[in-house]
């Protein structure tokens, strides 16, 4: 089978399926597949399993020098960084902003 890197990387990160669906346009039957070929469990009640806005952020963003940091989570088809969290889909600049 294969597979495609950003449905990958976005599993490894804890995604659901349909979030994964609406950030890369794979169908959540793939990336079921994909989840599955993997060996990953499925996400409780469709869930991401990191529980706050923090750990969310934490996990798509790598500190820079001078105290930039980068986004290497998903992106919008727009190429602005997103994220699945409360229920709706945040922009990586909103949450930075939450978060400060």
């Amino acid at each position: 089978m294969k597979v495609r890197a950003d449905v990958v990387a976005l599993l490894r990160q804890g995604e659901t399926n349909r979030a994964i669906s609406r950030a890369t346009g794979a169908a959540p039957q793939t990336v079921a597949r994909y989840r599955q070929a993997l060996g990953l469990p499925p996400t409780p009640l469709g869930h991401f399993t990191g529980n706050t806005l923090q750990s969310r952020f934490d996990a798509r963003t790598e500190p820079l020098p001078g105290g930039h940091m980068r986004w290497t989570g998903a992106l919008t088809s727009r190429g602005t960084p997103t994220v699945s969290y409360g229920r709706r889909q945040w922009s990586g600049l909103r949450m930075a902003f939450v978060l400060r």
